[in-house]
């Protein structure tokens, strides 16, 4: 795109319609650009991939990465149970679907409506019942 507002010929057609301070600006941009790949393949050309200490040094330049444009696309993870243990995976559809089952019977019997589930705390009831493991006794009131 740029190449062809900057009026660069060999991959696509001048754009005729555009003003003459945009062509120049996109011109600039494109040398910036290959003087950039330029000055980047000269770096890793001057530096000895067999040297122990280059390496070192080369990570310590790094420093931490910056976040990219990419990074606004995907979904940062909230917490840590925001992926599904390996467990959860193995456990057939049967064992899923009764405890669905049962989770639904109890709202039916109890008069909770369904949108309950919605809740912030929900999920984390369930997940703290289900550390504990099977033989959790309910609180009473009594």
């Amino acid at each position: 795109m740029k190449q062809h507002l900057a009026g660069v010929k060999g991959n696509i057609a001048a754009c005729k319609k555009i003003p003459h301070d945009i062509r120049i600006q996109m011109q600039e941009n494109l040398k910036e650009i290959t003087t950039k790949k330029q000055i980047a393949e000269e770096s890793l050309d001057s530096v000895n991939p067999y040297d122990d200490n280059s390496q070192h040094s080369r990570a310590q330049e790094k420093g931490k990465r910056k976040l990219d444009q990419v990074d606004n696309y995907f979904a940062p993870r909230t917490s840590a149970g925001s992926q599904p243990s390996i467990k959860i995976i193995l456990a057939s559809k049967e064992v899923v679907h009764h405890a669905d089952m049962m989770i639904a019977r109890w709202f039916y019997d109890s008069c909770i409506p369904f949108n309950a589930l919605n809740s912030v705390f929900a999920q984390k009831a369930i997940n703290a019942i289900a550390a504990i493991g099977p033989g959790y006794k309910l609180p009473s009131y009594i």
